[in-house]
């Protein structure tokens, strides 16, 4: 078994840049995995929507884009780990197939700019294994090494495993694919979730069935299964989601808001919003507004 490594410290006062991997820059291995631990709150914004990571939160991918990091309150300060291996089976038969959303990273034949974000990581068991791994980094390397380091990445892992469904943040992960018919669960929600965030202005019940490859009523069903909404009510949470992001963390109007998220008629927005939040938008944004 081989394993390459390279894990940077990364820190700015306002905002930087994920370097992006360069495949030619190092040796070719079969799996490829890449890690970005948060040690201060910071704000990324993919697919132009806003997310908030907290300290500890992971976005763990096998090629992970090229995030603009933004600071929130005081500096970012994040590490990136880059991890190659030729040999899967330690971390294979320890955890992926225990792990839905990380065994569907894998086994995805083109390794596209996909990401599972995990957050409610604060008792730092995670945080310990990502500081063995740094660890195993200034050791000679050898076959025990790599066989360490495969094992911790392993119970990273299994580690994620619990509390499954509090961690994974389905909405800022990213999924994008059609060829949900065989993926697990948390996959084909998340992919579901990525095509309504994208598409929340134009999103129907159809559309999104035919999207998919299903029957619109078979689809609805799923909704059901997967999310215990009804698609209309799976629409709605999304769109309030995305207007309170928008809300609190840019300077976009109301209107522009109420409009992104597929409200021609600014007063409907601001009626749901206020019936489903007990507040207008316009107090939304006072009580939320992020210190940026």
């Amino acid at each position: 078994m081989a394993s390459q490594q390279s894990i940077q410290k990364l820190h700015a006062s306002d905002q930087l840049t994920l370097p992006s991997f360069d495949q030619h820059d190092r040796a070719r291995l079969p799996y490829h995995l890449e890690i970005v631990e948060i040690l201060s709150a910071c704000q990324i914004t993919y697919h132009d929507n806003p997310v908030i990571l907290a300290p500890y939160d992971l976005l763990i991918g096998r090629n992970l884009p090229a995030f603009e990091f933004k600071a929130i309150a005081s500096q970012i300060l994040i590490i990136h780990f880059v991890l190659d291996f030729d040999d899967l089976q330690v971390i294979t038969e320890a955890t992926i197939a225990n792990n839905g959303l990380i065994h569907d990273l894998f086994a995805q034949k083109d390794p596209q700019k996909k990401f599972v974000h995990y957050k409610h990581l604060e008792n730092k068991v995670c945080d310990a294994y990502l500081r063995a791994i740094i660890g195993l980094g200034s050791e000679t390397k050898s076959s025990y090494v790599d066989f360490e380091l495969s094992s911790t990445v392993a119970l990273l892992f299994d580690e994620l495993s619990r509390h499954y469904q509090r961690r994974v943040s389905l909405i800022s992960s990213y999924f994008p694919s059609t060829e949900i018919h065989y993926a697990n669960a948390y996959t084909r929600a998340g992919v579901i979730l990525n095509y309504l965030n994208e598409n929340v202005a134009h999103a129907t019940l159809v559309k999104t069935a035919q999207h998919f490859g299903y029957d619109p009523k078979y689809f609805s069903r799923l909704c059901k299964k997967l999310f215990n909404k009804n698609f209309l009510t799976l629409r709605q949470t999304i769109r309030l989601g995305i207007a309170e992001n928008l809300l609190s963390l840019t300077n976009k109007s109301i209107s522009e808001i109420g409009h992104i998220i597929g409200y021609t008629d600014s007063g409907n927005f601001y009626h749901l919003f206020h019936r489903t939040t007990g507040m207008t938008p316009y107090q939304y944004r006072l009580k939320h507004r992020q210190t940026r």
